[in-house]
C-alpha cells in the first residue's frame, strides 16, 4: 500500500496531491493553515498550527515561512522528508541536503549525491549533480567541499543555541559560494538548521522549529 501511495505522489500533480484525494485530507487541512498564515507577511510565524503535525522554519531572502511535513519518502534506511509551504512551494531533503525543490522562481530537479555528507571533524569533499528550471538545464555538477568550522558569530538560527550545535561550512567550489550547516549529535548526527542558494538570488535557509503555541506533551 505504501508502495502504491509514494507511486502516486511522485506521478501526481501537486494540485492533486494537496486537494483532490481523500487519502491527504489530513496534509490538506494543514495545507490550508498554512496557507492562512503564509498571507500574514511577518505574522506568519506566529499563526494556527496543528500540534499533529511536523513544522520547519525556512527563511527566503530573509523572509521567514513555515513548511509542514506533508510525507516521508524512500526505504526508511534513506529517508527524505517532503515539506510544504502553504503556496505549494515544496523542499526535499535528506540528511538536511536538497533533493528536489518545486514551485520556486528557480528549482532543482533530479538531485543526486557521490555521497552523503559525513558530519565528521574530516573535511570531506563530494560531487553533487542536478538539473535546472526554469530553462531546464541537464545535469549540471558542483564540487562541495564540507568542513567544520567555530560557532559562527551571526547566522539564522532561532530559537536554539548556536553553541549546542556543531557547525560546517558547506562550500560551493564551482559557483564560489560558502553555507552554514549545523548538526546535532555525533554518533547519529543531524541536521537541525542549513542554508543552500538555488542561484545567485534566491537563498534559502531552514531549521527544526516547533511553532511557539505548540508546547511539548506532558507524560
Amino acid at each position: 500500500m505504501r508502495a502504491l501511495v509514494l507511486k502516486i505522489l511522485r506521478r501526481a500533480p501537486l494540485a492533486l496531491l494537496l486537494g483532490s484525494l481523500p487519502l491527504f485530507g489530513a496534509c490538506t487541512a494543514a495545507m490550508q493553515s498554512l496557507h492562512d498564515v503564509t498571507h500574514m507577511g511577518d505574522l506568519a510565524m506566529q499563526g494556527h498550527f496543528d500540534p499533529r503535525d511536523r513544522y520547519m522554519r525556512v527563511t527566503v531572502d530573509g523572509r521567514p515561512i513555515p513548511m509542514v511535513l506533508g510525507f516521508i519518502d524512500g526505504p526508511a534506511s534513506a529517508p527524505t522528508d517532503v515539506w510544504y509551504t502553504g503556496m505549494h512551494e515544496v523542499l526535499r531533503l535528506r540528511d538536511g541536503m536538497i533533493t528536489g525543490t518545486a514551485g520556486m522562481p528557480v528549482n532543482w530537479v533530479d538531485v543526486h549525491y557521490s555521497a552523503w555528507p559525513t558530519w565528521s571533524q574530516t573535511p570531506q569533499t563530494i560531487t553533487r549533480t542536478r538539473d535546472l528550471q526554469p530553462g531546464y538545464r541537464f545535469g549540471l555538477r558542483d564540487t562541495l567541499r564540507i568542513a567544520p568550522i567555530p560557532t559562527p558569530s551571526s547566522s539564522r538560527l532561532v530559537g536554539i543555541a548556536p553553541a549546542s550545535l556543531r557547525w560546517f561550512s558547506v562550500t560551493d567550489l564551482t559557483h564560489h559560494r560558502q553555507m552554514l550547516y549545523a548538526v546535532r549529535g555525533t554518533t547519529h548526527p543531524r541536521v537541525v538548521y542549513g542554508e543552500q542558494c538555488l542561484d545567485a538570488k534566491l537563498c534559502l535557509t531552514w531549521q527544526d522549529w516547533r511553532p511557539p503555541q505548540i508546547h511539548p506533551a506532558v507524560h
